[in-house]
């Protein structure tokens, strides 16, 4: 019977593993069952009995001297204070976890669901805790990203391309080698979609800025040539997607420097700015945005579809770094403040009074 993503079903199967007693004397395989217990209780919303299943496994996991059961253990603990907007906590139980992992090689283990081990890595990759390990933790699971991990630069992106102050294609951690003859006409391509929005862009829209001299099917057929060529150059097929009609860049294959800043002021943009609670966050997002502008888009680009989205980032930047600026100077640290003033003056100096 499939149970896949029916808490509940699951559930009754797992109180029925439960009522095995001792599972034939093997606590680690009691260990195991009361972490599925654990992991759907909290799916299903009971956070005191998870935490008590929780702490059963830790007691087994403890008195055996399991380094499997610690680590799963505490990866438990982190996932449920993060879920539980512990974040100190969760951190500290993270550390403890991919420690030991990294300590045992462990990559993959009993109950390993990819959209909860990504969401777990990609808080360790923001916060500096074993990247090494959890990189390549990512790489042999094949993880990718969810939701705003999306906008994360440590996540060992198969593509990454800079444009930012600079233009620079990353593939498989590595800069791709300078050339004598450029491919032009495909990285013109790649520079419009990114400067498009990079996300369900019109193919006639790219045909008209690109080949605006074409007729019939010919522009379609030079797009799909290029797009082919493209994939190619960039050494992954699934890099770029189209379908009905629009193009799109994979952004769990791609990280692109531009609009992973924008997505990360578009998306404080849309949150509620509750003063309280909510300023460490919105203070954060901004400092993450404003270290990843390293200089105008495309500089030196004078189409005016590379132009139009220069303008809009070349704002935004500022006005992030103007509400941090203000922002620092009203709690009184002159630090932060001028380091933000340097930051501006280094990408606008005449913005800077």
């Amino acid at each position: 019977m499939r149970v896949k993503g029916d808490l509940t079903k699951a559930w009754e199967f797992i109180r029925e593993a439960l009522a095995v007693k001792g599972l034939n004397g093997s606590s680690f395989a009691e260990a195991m069952i009361a972490c599925a217990a654990a992991e759907v209780i909290h799916g299903l919303g009971d956070d005191r009995q998870a935490e008590q299943y929780l702490d059963h496994v830790q007691l087994i996991g403890d008195e055996m001297g399991s380094f499997n059961l610690q680590f799963r253990g505490y990866l438990l603990e982190s996932q449920f204070a993060f879920d539980q907007g512990r974040e100190e906590v969760g951190l500290a139980a993270l550390r403890r976890a991919l420690a030991i992992g990294r300590e045992r090689g462990f990559i993959f283990f009993h109950w390993f669901l990819p959209k909860t081990m990504a969401r777990i890595c990609a808080k360790a990759l923001e916060a500096d805790i074993e990247v090494e390990y959890v990189q390549n933790l990512i790489r042999k699971t094949r993880l990718v990203p969810d939701g705003s991990d999306s906008i994360s630069k440590a996540w060992p992106w198969p593509v990454k391309i800079y444009t930012l102050g600079r233009f620079e294609i990353h593939v498989d951690g590595k800069p791709l080698p300078p050339r004598r003859k450029a491919p032009y006409r495909m990285l013109t391509l790649l520079k419009a979609m990114i400067a498009m929005g990079g996300h369900d862009i019109p193919v006639s829209r790219l045909i008209d800025a690109l080949w605006p001299e074409t007729e019939g099917d010919t522009g379609s057929e030079t797009l799909h040539k290029t797009l082919q060529r493209l994939r190619r150059f960039l050494n992954h097929d699934s890099v770029i997607q189209v379908r009905e009609n629009k193009a799109s860049l994979n952004r769990q294959v791609c990280w692109v420097d531009a609009l992973a800043f924008d997505d990360l002021l578009s998306h404080r943009d849309r949150t509620d700015k509750k003063e309280s609670d909510e300023t460490a966050t919105w203070v954060k997002t901004y400092e993450q945005a404003v270290q990843l502008y390293r200089g105008h888009f495309l500089d030196g680009d004078e189409t005016t579809w590379a132009q139009a989205r220069q303008d809009r980032l070349r704002r935004k930047f500022l006005d992030a770094t103007e509400r941090l600026r203000v922002y620092w100077t009203e709690l009184g640290d002159s630090t932060r403040m001028a380091h933000m003033t340097r930051r501006m003056h280094e990408v606008e100096p005449a913005e800077v009074e």
